[in-house]
């Protein structure tokens, strides 16, 4: 499965102005079931399709993108299990065939414009409702100038190709459903980063890598998929830059291991016993006499996050209850917890905005068995979105006491023996602590104080 932005200059008449052009190019189909359709909607005119879209503009200038075209292209081998038999030709499939499989395609359009939605990391855009985006299946493909059929003078610009070409174009207005959010999957807006000082996957602008990688594993998940060799989308950069990386050690680490942030190579390297340092843009690292230098950018292009696949495995073996008893020994199930540290530059307004230095500090989980890197905080953020229990085992009571701050209960725990928990808010009750229960947390509160 590909899914694609299409860049401005393959939308007919452009994308500032009118949808109208494009709309009425994919009208060029006019097969029985072949209409647009919305997030909750089937059946639409085209005339709605302009007329909505070309509505939703306020506060969008006039050289400023109105709307977007994105496409999902299933492959020969997904085309077929989607219909569920072999075929050579989508005309051989029945009536009832067609219906069905026009079906399964507005469905996972839905899906995957859920991921488009979420993939822009906004608060208040939290699937396909909050987008206004019209798409249309469509079967047939025909051969374009830059095909090697037609360098080769096999085939005629314009012909149409053979052989199963189902795919979805989808036109995606700027703003949102509601008007109020400016949404742009356009190249200045993607700088993503899905790694923020460990506070979790913290998405910038669109990431184009991020959307595509969910939408192949959305469609493996929604239709039962193994994808094959060639079919899941991989990062082209990766495979282009590790020929510029001339240190070994770094070469096989970035081959063999997958991380969420640059900062977590650094890491790995001084593990393997480099000292860093970095400076404009440019990392250098020693080790014995031993010097070589990359830039940052080289590094960044090696950050890929962790599928769903991935993070489902971390957090159905990840045990909180163990890692608070042990944070900075814990390693269970293959899973070992590590420190990250490093120094970045930021603004300090109380130096009018000139740069210092900070210190940055969180903590990772390496998966031993798979070899991927990703914040602590992201396992956590992923277990709460997808309804994962972290706590695997009960605590025991020396951990809970490591973890108890307020000394009068902690002085009730260590000196006290008690044979129901109800006994110990009597106990508090009796230091003049008021109390209430909800969701299994309690709270105690005294003279402005909250336990």
């Amino acid at each position: 499965m590909f899914a694609k932005v299409h860049p401005a200059e393959d939308v007919k008449s452009g994308n500032t102005g009118s949808c109208h052009d494009l709309v009425r190019y994919l009208e060029k189909e006019t097969g029985e079931g072949q209409r647009f359709f919305s997030h909750t909607e089937q059946d639409i005119s085209p005339e709605r399709v302009i007329m909505d879209i070309d509505g939703n503009k306020k506060a969008l200038g006039a050289n400023d993108a109105k709307f977007f075209m994105l496409s999902l292209n299933p492959s020969q081998s997904e085309q077929m299990h989607l219909i569920g038999r072999k075929v050579d030709d989508f005309k051989e499939l029945t009536p009832q065939e067609k219906k069905e499989v026009f079906q399964k395609l507005e469905a996972f359009t839905r899906s995957a414009m859920d991921e488009y939605a979420l993939n822009f990391g906004r608060d208040n855009i939290r699937g396909g409702q909050d987008l206004m985006y019209y798409a249309r299946v469509e079967t047939e493909r025909s051969y374009h100038p830059e095909d090697e059929e037609v360098k080769q003078g096999i085939a005629r610009i314009g012909e149409p190709k053979p052989g199963l070409n189902l795919h979805v174009h989808v036109i995606v207005s700027r703003k949102s459903l509601d008007g109020k959010v400016k949404l742009s999957p356009g190249a200045k807006s993607a700088g993503n980063t899905w790694e923020l000082e460990g506070r979790g996957t913290v998405k910038r602008g669109f990431s184009h890598e991020g959307w595509k990688v969910r939408v192949q594993e959305c469609f493996n998940r929604k239709f039962d998929y193994q994808a094959k060799e060639g079919e899941t989308y991989v990062r082209p950069q990766v495979s282009a830059e590790i020929g510029k990386i001339t240190n070994p050690e770094l070469k096989r680490i970035l081959q063999d291991e997958q991380f969420t942030a640059a900062n977590q190579i650094v890491a790995a390297m001084r593990e393997q016993g480099y000292t860093h340092q970095v400076r404009k843009g440019v990392h250098s690292f020693s080790r014995e006499g031993e010097v070589f230098q990359v830039e940052h950018r080289l590094l960044k292009a090696f950050e890929q996050p962790l599928s769903d696949e991935q993070l489902k495995s971390i957090t159905e073996r990840f045990d909180l209850t163990k890692y608070e008893a042990n944070p900075a020994g814990y390693r269970e199930n293959g899973l070992q917890v590590k420190d990250i540290s490093f120094s970045t530059y930021v603004k300090d307004e109380a130096q009018k905005g000139e740069k210092a230095l900070k210190e940055v500090a969180y903590k990772v989980v390496y998966d031993e068995q798979n070899h991927t890197t990703v914040s602590f905080a992201t396992v956590r953020q992923f277990a709460y979105e997808h309804q994962i229990n972290l706590v695997k085992s009960e605590p025991t009571a020396e951990a809970v006491l490591k973890k108890i701050k307020n000394p009068e209960l902690k002085n009730l725990l260590e000196n006290y023996r008690f044979t129901s928990a109800n006994q110990i808010v009597v106990a508090m009750k009796e230091q003049g602590y008021t109390h209430k229960v909800r969701k299994g947390v309690h709270s105690f509160s005294r003279e402005g104080e909250r336990v």
